[in-house]
């Protein structure tokens, strides 16, 4: 039998954060009503892949 996985303390350092692109490309962005998301920088994917993994 296996002996279980003890949980890991994690700490990232530095900045994260989204990008926003706006979806409708011709519109002025003052009047933009929908934008799509994506992870930052790498920082953030790591954490992100980190925290999808368990």
């Amino acid at each position: 039998m296996a002996e279980s996985a003890q949980p890991l303390d994690l700490i990232t350092v530095g900045g994260t954060g989204i990008d926003l692109y706006p979806l409708c490309p011709d519109v002025p962005l003052t009047r933009t009503e929908t934008f799509a998301v994506h992870q930052g920088n790498r920082r953030t994917g790591t954490t992100v892949g980190l925290l999808a993994s368990g």
